[in-house]
């Protein structure tokens, strides 16, 4: 205790930092590449778990320097505090490819047109693969690049990798879909018939055989049938044809009834007549 002119007592207490500094030290550590030749090493040391918050940090490799990849280098770190307590770590740095290459255009799905009826010739797309250290990138495609897809819906499988053996993957679904619709049905575009009675007449046409590059299946509906009976004047017959993924296609014939025959006189046998 002690008294001051303002304080009559007074308690005064002294601590001291009795902790020195101490290192978390790894007796190896591998070190991320950042560019082919290996890592450009910033500003990396190793945790200080104990220690005065001012604690200094010194080491043997020079921030900045390149940390060849594949190389072990050995690296000492000397921490020491105001109080002139010293303590050392060593490790051994290596700089390693621990990434995979980056496939940065890698599609969520694609949509072809079909060519054939066996489907569309593929040809992937610019995915963007590149790697920060390999140089070399092996790249596979699965199905192989110009594969013929079939019609419907194909996954593609990519995969990157680089000479030390990281992977990468990019997948997406390629649609092939049948857009072109059936040709026309019709072999005619008119029928002219001459009436059979009041009711009209029987009208024919050639068979309706639509034709379609891509689908087998073509189905062909019509307002009318061949060999029906129509009425006189025009009567328009419309004919759609219908393939397998739905697109459809339409056309006409114009059925024209009319009575062109003059009307039949029946004249009655010669009479004699007699005047009063």
């Amino acid at each position: 205790t002690a008294g001051d002119p303002w304080t009559p007592h007074a308690l005064w207490r002294m601590e001291r930092d009795e902790a020195a500094p101490t290192f978390l030290c790894l007796a190896a550590q591998d070190m991320p590449s950042n560019r082919p030749e290996g890592t450009d090493l910033l500003h990396y040391r190793p945790e200080l778990r104990t220690g005065a918050e001012q604690a200094w940090i010194r080491t043997s490799f020079i921030d900045g320097q390149l940390l060849p990849l594949n190389l072990p280098i050995t690296v000492t770190y000397q921490a020491g505090d105001a109080q002139g307590r010293l303590t050392y770590c060593t490790t051994v740095l290596t700089s390693r490819d621990l990434t995979a290459p980056a496939i940065h255009n890698c599609p969520t799905e694609l949509i072809l047109n079909a060519q054939s009826a066996r489907g569309a010739t593929f040809y992937y797309p610019n995915l963007g693969i590149g790697d920060e250290t390999s140089r070399d990138v092996l790249t596979v495609f699965s199905p192989t690049n110009g594969s013929v897809l079939p019609l419907g819906t194909t996954q593609m499988n990519v995969t990157a990798r680089d000479a030390s053996g990281n992977e990468s993957t990019c997948s997406f679904p390629v649609t092939v879909r049948d857009d072109q619709a059936p040709g026309r049905a019709c072999k005619v575009n008119e029928v002219r018939v001459e009436a059979e009675g009041p009711e009209g007449a029987h009208a024919f046409w050639p068979d309706l055989t639509p034709t379609d590059s891509l689908s087998s299946k073509v189905t062909v509906t019509s307002t009318h049938a061949s060999g029906d009976l129509f009425p006189l004047g025009l009567t328009r017959v419309e004919v759609t044809s219908t393939d397998e993924a739905g697109n459809s296609s339409t056309c006409e014939i114009q059925v024209r009834v009319r009575d062109s025959r003059p009307p039949l006189l029946t004249c009655p046998e010669d009479q004699t007549l007699t005047t009063a």
